[in-house]
C-alpha cells in the first residue's frame, strides 16, 4: 500500500476489489448447521444463489 494514501482509502480500495466469497460463506453456514435462509428486501437474487449451494436449505423472502 501506498504510504501516502489514507487508510481510509486503501480500506476502500481493498473491499471493492477483492473476490466476493458467497459460495464459501454460504458452505460454511451450512456446515455450521444453517437450515433456513430469509432474503429481507425486494427481489430474490440471494435466493437463488443460495439455491446453487444447497437444494435442501428452506428459502423465504420477507
Amino acid at each position: 500500500m501506498n504510504a501516502d494514501r489514507p487508510p481510509e482509502k486503501a480500506n476502500l480500495i481493498v473491499q471493492l476489489t477483492a473476490p466476493v466469497r458467497w459460495t464459501q460463506t454460504m458452505q460454511q453456514m451450512l456446515a455450521d448447521g444453517c437450515n433456513k435462509a430469509v432474503e429481507v428486501g425486494p427481489g430474490n437474487v440471494l435466493q437463488g444463489l443460495f439455491k446453487k449451494v444447497s437444494r435442501e436449505v428452506d428459502k423465504a423472502a420477507a
